[in-house]
């Protein structure tokens, strides 16, 4: 677990600086699907099994996006949408992440950290491009 996570990181760690001189310096927008906040949630489906305060620890090593979303659903609809994982598991996560933002949003006053319940398109994406605009 260790040596895969170390791999994941080094990636992470040098690959950030990569996009930030090729991308973010030249005013491009980054979008991020699953960020690093899966390795301190939801690490074993990498196959990682690791104390969260040794991903939490690393974290600090790695830049932070300006806004983070997390897009969250009641289980039913999640399953719908993909039965990937049981309804118990979904709710869990959920919990993990809200909490995880919340805890990021107190840290951090430079960044977005918003949790948006994501049943609505329309209402999702307004809600994404207003907390942009706002900080612009």
């Amino acid at each position: 677990s260790l040596l895969r996570f170390l791999y994941y990181y080094a990636d992470y760690l040098f690959g950030q600086f990569v996009v930030q001189i090729r991308y973010v310096s030249r005013g491009y927008i980054v979008l991020y699907d699953r960020y690093y906040y899966d390795f301190i949630n939801d690490s074993k489906r990498s196959n990682i099994v690791l104390p969260s305060s040794i991903t939490q620890a690393a974290f600090r090593l790695i830049l932070k996006p300006n806004f983070n979303f997390f897009l969250y659903a009641k289980p039913e609809v999640i399953r719908g949408r993909k039965q990937e994982l049981d309804s118990n598991t979904i709710s869990e996560l959920t919990e993990k992440y809200i909490h995880l933002f919340g805890v990021l949003k107190k840290k951090n006053s430079s960044a977005s950290y918003e949790s948006i319940e994501n049943t609505q398109l329309d209402i999702t994406v307004e809600h994404v491009f207003r907390n942009i605009k706002n900080a612009a």
